[in-house]
C-alpha cells in the first residue's frame, strides 16, 4: 500500500520553522512499513519558510502530497501537545482524501486512547509501540482481516468505538527494522538547524548535523508528572546493535553529533561503560549526550563518558526541596543532587538540568529553596518552568478530579496557548512572580559574549515549500568565561530584510560554550558591525573562516558578495 506519514510541527499553530529534534518514532514506523513492502512518503512542514499561517501551510503541503502520491492510507501521530496539529491534519485529510483511512498513533493515543479516538475520530488508533500493529492493520485492511486480534488497536464497529486489549510488553526490546529517515527527508532538518536550536547539544560542532538513537524505551520509575509514551515496562536493546546502527547512519547521513533518546540512559552502569567502549572502538569524531538519573552519577563514570565523546549530560532535577521531591515520587534527595553536581564539576563534563515548579505540595518557601540552589550553582545550564499536568499521570488525574482542569476537551483544545494550571495553594499572581523572579535572577548571572564586528548574511535557495530564500547569519563569538572563540549560525526565520534583521540581532538570546559548557548571552549586532551579504548554493552554510576569506577575495566562483550599508 501507499502510506503517507504526517510529522507533527513543533509549536503549532506558530508557522515559524522549529528544528529542535527530528522525531524518531515516525522514522521507526517508516522503517517497519518499508520492510513489510509498503511504499512510504512523508509530509513535514516544520522547517518551511512561509508567509502563510501554519494551518494554511499544512493544507498546501498535504494537498500537494496527496495529489502527487495518491495514498491508500494516511498515518500520523504525536504527543499530547500535538493535539491541535493532529486535529487540523485529520480535518484536512478528510477534505482532500475522504475515502482514505486515517491511522493515529503516538503518545497522545497511548496516554488517553478512548477520549482521543472518540474525540478526533480517526478511522484507527494504535496505543503503544506501533511498528508491529500498523503492519498488521494494513494487512487486515488489504485482506478484510479481523481487526479484533490486533493488540492496542481502536477501530469503529457499527458506529461505536472498539478498543482492543494492549499488546503484551517485554523487558527485551525487539530488534525492529532500522528507522528510515530518507522518506521523511531528514536533510531538511539538517539544513534548517542552527546553534539557536537545541543549542546545548548542537554547540559542540560549528555546523551541527544532529541525530538521535535509542538504547531503550520507557523508564522504570513512576514520577507523578511523567507519562511514558513507549509503554509501562522499561525495555532495553543490545548495545552492540545500537553501535551498529550508529555506524550505519554515520555513513548514510554524515551526522556529527547525536542524542541518546532514551528517557533514562544510565539505569545500568555496565551498559553505559559498554557503550563508551564501543564508541571509542568506532573511532568516529562524534559528540553525544544523554539523560541520566541523579543517583547513577559518579565522577569516574562521567570521566569515562567524556573520554568516549560525551561532553555534556542532562539530569532531571525537578526541585531542590526534599518535600517536593518526595511529593513527586522522584526517589532522590537534595543531598544526592548536590553529590551529582559535585561529580559533574570534578569530571569537567557539562550539565543541563531542568527544574519544574508547581507540584501540589509547592509553597513559596520550597520555590525559594530551589531558586537559591540554582543561583548557587549558576555555572550550569538550568531551565525553570511551571509543571504541566499530562494525561496518563496521577498529577493530571488529580487536577481533573479537583476541577483545576475544567474538562479534558478544554484542556486539549487550549494546550497550545500555554495555559497554566495552578495545583498549589499559592495564589497564581504570587506563583508567577516568584517563578519569573527566579528565572530573571538566573538570567542576570550570565555574561555577554563578545562578537566579531564582521558578520555574514548567507542566502541559500528556497527549498521545497519555502516561499522565500533561506537566510542565515554567520558570526564569531568569544566565550566571556573561558575565552573560547566559536563559529556560530543563526537561521533568520523570516524573509531577509536588513532593518528587521538588525533589530533581531539585538534581541537577547543564549548560546552554550563548546569548551566550558556555560551559557552566555548572544547579541551579535553592535554599532560597529559590518554585515556582508553572501549568495551560496552549497549544502552546508560556509564556515566563518571561509566567508572571511571570501570577503577579502570576491573572485571565488562559489559565492558573490555585496556589502550592505551599515545602518547602525
Amino acid at each position: 500500500m501507499r502510506v503517507l506519514l504526517i510529522i507533527p510541527k513543533f509549536f503549532y499553530p506558530d508557522a515559524a520553522p522549529v528544528p529542535e529534534l527530528f522525531p524518531q518514532g515516525v522514522a521507526y514506523v517508516a522503517g517497519a512499513l518499508l520492510a513489510a513492502g509498503h511504499d512510504v512518503t512523508g509530509c513535514n512542514i516544520s522547517y518551511t519558510r512561509t508567509k502563510e499561517s501554519a494551518p494554511e501551510l499544512l493544507r498546501r503541503a498535504l494537498s500537494r502530497k496527496i495529489a502527487a502520491f495518491q495514498p491508500q492510507a494516511i498515518a500520523l501521530g504525536g504527543l499530547t501537545p500535538d493535539y491541535l496539529f493532529i486535529s487540523d491534519a485529520i480535518m484536512i485529510c478528510r477534505d482532500l482524501a475522504p475515502d482514505v483511512p486515517v491511522i493515529l498513533g503516538g503518545g497522545i493515543v497511548t496516554a488517553d486512547q478512548e477520549f482521543i479516538f472518540s474525540n478526533l475520530r480517526p478511522d484507527f488508533a494504535i496505543a503503544g509501540e506501533a511498528e508491529i500493529p500498523i503492519v498488521e492493520l494494513l494487512a487486515a485492511i488489504e485482506t478484510g482481516g479481523d481487526m479484533g486480534t490486533i493488540g492496542g488497536l481502536a477501530f469503529w464497529r457499527n458506529g461505536g468505538p472498539v478498543l482492543n486489549p494492549a499488546r503484551p510488553e517485554s523487558k527485551i526490546l525487539p530488534e525492529y527494522a532500522l528507522p528510515n529517515y530518507d522518506v521523511l527527508d531528514i536533510e531538511e532538518f539538517f539544513q534548517a538547524s542552527s546553534h539557536y536550536d537545541a543549542d546545548s547539544v548542537m554547540c559542540f560542532h560549528p555546523r551541527p548535523r544532529l541525530f538521535t538513537f535509542s538504547a531503550g524505551r520507557s523508564c522504570p520509575f513512576r514520577c507523578t508528572f511523567c507519562f511514558h509514551s513507549n509503554g509501562s515496562i522499561y525495555k532495553q536493546r543490545k548495545i552492540s546493535k545500537v553501535l551498529e546502527e550508529i555506524a550505519h547512519f554515520k555513513e548514510k547521513h554524515d551526522f556529527n553529533c547525536f542524542i541518546m533518546y532514551d528517557e533514562l540512559f544510565s539505569v545500568n552502569e555496565a551498559r553505559v561503560r559498554e557503550f563508551c567502549d564501543g564508541m571509542r572502538a568506532l573511532k568516529m569524531d562524534l559528540k553525544w549526550t544523554c539523560s541520566m538519573r541523579v543517583p547513577d552519577v559518579t565522577e569516574d563514570l562521567l570521566r569515562d563518558m567524556k573520554d568516549a565523546g560525551c561532553p555534556s549530560i542532562a539530569l532531571g532535577l525537578e526541585s531542590a526541596s526534599n518535600v517536593i521531591l518526595t511529593s513527586m515520587q522522584k526517589k532522590i534527595t537534595r543531598k544526592q543532587i548536590e553529590a551529582a553536581v559535585t561529580a559533574v564539576e570534578a569530571s569537567g563534563i557539562g550539565l543541563r538540568g531542568a527544574f519544574i515548579f508547581g507540584d501540589p505540595a509547592e509553597t513559596p518557601e520550597t520555590m525559594k529553596e530551589t531558586i537559591n540552589f540554582i543561583l548557587d550553582n549558576k555555572r550550569h545550564i538550568f531551565s525553570l518552568g511551571p509543571i504541566l499536568p499530562t494525561p496518563g499521570t496521577s498529577l493530571f488525574n488529580n487536577a481533573l478530579s479537583k476541577n483545576i482542569i475544567p474538562s479534558k476537551k478544554e484542556y486539549y483544545e487550549t494546550l497550545h496557548q500555554g495555559v497554566f494550571y495552578n495545583m498549589t495553594s499559592i495564589p497564581t499572581d504570587q506563583f508567577v512572580t516568584l517563578l519569573r523572579g527566579g528565572s530573571d535572577a538566573f538570567s542576570d548571572t550570565m555574561s555577554l559574549g563578545h562578537t566579531e564586528d564582521l558578520l555574514f548574511l548567507v542566502n541559500r535557495p528556497a527549498r521545497d515549500l519555502d516561499e522565500y530564500p533561506r537566510a542565515s547569519i554567520v558570526f564569531k563569538i568569544q566565550c566571556p568565561y573561558c575565552g573560547e572563540k566559536m563559529d556560530r549560525i543563526y537561521n533568520y526565520p523570516k524573509e531577509a530584510n536588513v532593518d528587521e534583521l538588525i533589530s533581531s540581532l539585538n534581541d537577547k538570546r543564549y548560546l552554550t560554550c563548546s569548551s566550558c559548557s556555560r551559557v552566555m548571552i548572544a547579541k551579535p549586532g553592535s554599532h560597529k558591525s559590518i554585515i556582508v551579504n553572501v549568495v551560496f548554493e552549497g549544502r552546508d552554510v560556509p564556515t566563518y573562516q571561509s566567508l572571511e576569506k571570501g570577503y577579502l577575495d570576491f573572485t571565488s566562483a562559489a559565492q558573490k558578495s555585496t556589502p550592505i550599508e551599515n545602518s547602525r
